[in-house]
């Protein structure tokens, strides 16, 4: 039973760490406590009401059956409910999952000496260094953003984007919560106006159209671009119809770029370079997942 467990959770470690960032530390210790209830008791029972049902006498095998299903998930809850559950897994790079997945194959295939040669293969995986993190992070609607901090990931205040910042902080190995990441020290606000540096770049995120310019549209327009020239990567979750193009800010993500491309992750590389990456860029091209046309385009469409 323990072989088997262990040899499980070996071949099912990539896959969940490669989508879900995390892996069970005491798995091991669930399939030692549940396994013999599920054999000895649940699957026993089971077939034997299903024996049983034609006439009608079940439900007594039913009951064994349920009590042994409650044993399970209350064995599930203590031991989930350990310290240190769960080990973080930060995302790591295709050709480190290749490797490990070569090698466990390798492992499994062959039956002669040479199957050792498969943990090479995982070991270069596991050396394999970690895929590069994002410096800025753009939520798919705008709602959130998170820059990196030594402290780890810092985003802005509120409550929108939770489900976002909760896979961001996953895929960094962060066990931190979303309350925590917005409670760390990063951001600046003031009004609608979010400010943060990062590797010497200064990063502006506005939540709404500035509500502290008041006036009327020509003097939101102005604090606009004046809050633009002095950011050199700029977010907005309202579209910004090209007001803070042509200024001194590199990058500008506005709800239009993030609707048409997706999440946003800005790279800032040695020198001050500055590289963005989004989801759609990131994928191949689909018939179902056409990018959304812009209003210019849509009018021009007999």
């Amino acid at each position: 039973l323990i072989l088997t467990t262990v040899i499980a959770s070996a071949y099912t470690a990539l896959p969940a760490a490669w989508h879900f960032h995390r892996l069970p530390a005491h798995g091991l210790l669930g399939n030692l406590v549940a396994l013999p209830v599920l054999s000895a008791v649940v699957m026993p029972a089971g077939l034997l009401a299903l024996a049983l049902m034609p006439t009608g006498l079940e439900e007594a095998a039913l009951a064994v059956m349920e009590r042994g299903l409650v044993l399970m998930m209350q064995a599930a809850e203590a031991i989930a409910a350990l310290p240190g559950a769960w080990w973080h897994v930060p995302q790591m790079r295709l050709a480190a999952a290749a490797f490990i997945s070569a090698g466990l194959l390798w492992l499994a295939l062959r039956r002669d000496g040479w199957r050792l040669a498969g943990l090479a293969s995982v070991a270069a995986g596991l050396l394999w260094p970690l895929a590069p993190r994002p410096d800025v992070l753009v939520e798919e609607r705008g709602r959130v953003a998170a820059v990196r901090t030594a402290g780890g990931l810092a985003a802005t205040p509120g409550r929108a984007g939770d489900f976002a910042l909760r896979i961001w902080l996953r895929r960094d190995g962060d066990a931190a919560d979303p309350e925590t990441a917005r409670a760390r020290p990063g951001w600046t606000c003031s009004g609608s106006a979010c400010r943060a540096v990062v590797k010497g770049r200064r990063v502006l995120y506005l939540r709404d159209e500035l509500r502290e310019a008041g006036g009327g549209k020509t003097e939101k327009e102005a604090a606009l671009q004046a809050a633009c020239r002095q950011a050199d990567i700029v977010i907005a979750a309202f579209p910004l119809r090209g007001l803070c193009r042509g200024v001194q800010a590199v990058v500008v993500i506005d709800r239009f770029d993030v609707w048409r491309n997706g999440a946003h992750a800005v790279f800032v590389k040695d020198a001050g370079k500055v590289v963005v990456q989004h989801v759609r860029g990131s994928l191949p091209r689909r018939p179902w997942a056409a990018p959304p046309l812009p209003r210019y385009r849509v009018r021009a469409t007999p």
